[in-house]
């Protein structure tokens, strides 16, 4: 694992990131007003996922049970 420290990107940039890389927003200048955008090429099945930083791991992504109920709660107008 490796930091990038000092890293800043712009309103309407671009940040080409290989597949292989994990990242991780650590500050949002203000809250609420952060978007990130993530175009990907053809992709593998279940090559998305999480680093665990504790053990270097690679934890597979896997559908939430609860996210339509999350939705709605955060959408109770459009649900």
């Amino acid at each position: 694992m490796r930091a990038q420290l000092g890293v800043e990107h712009r309103a309407g940039g671009r940040n080409d990131v290989p597949r292989s890389v994990y990242h991780e927003v650590i500050e949002i200048h203000e809250p609420g007003r952060t978007l990130s955008l993530m175009v990907c090429g053809r992709g593998e099945r279940g090559a998305w996922g999480y680093l665990d930083t504790s053990t270097g791991l690679h934890t597979p992504t896997s559908p939430d049970p609860d996210f339509k109920a999350k939705l709605r709660q955060l959408n109770p107008h459009q649900y």
